[in-house]
């Protein structure tokens, strides 16, 4: 019959072991999320520059009026 600490020990060992997989999956999950973001930024910047300059004006303008948006909505959550 085994022993009730050499249960524990196993027990603890297998949590131990749990944790370091998850940490390593989630760390993969992060890096795929990243380049997946980097690959749609550099996709989204390719496409802006086949536009002509006065598309290429509007959608920046676009883009800060998004940006500014934003700032808006963080300073109000942190007020």
């Amino acid at each position: 019959m085994v022993k009730r600490c050499t249960k524990n020990k196993l027990k603890k060992n297998r949590e131990e072991a749990e944790k370091i997989v998850n940490k390593a999956l989630e760390a993969e999950r992060q890096e795929a999320i990243q380049q997946k973001k980097a690959e749609k930024k550099r996709a989204e910047a390719e496409r802006v520059a086949k536009l002509s300059p006065d598309e290429q004006r509007k959608y920046e303008e676009r883009e800060r009026k998004r940006e500014l948006k934003k700032k808006q909505k963080k300073l109000i959550k942190k007020a």
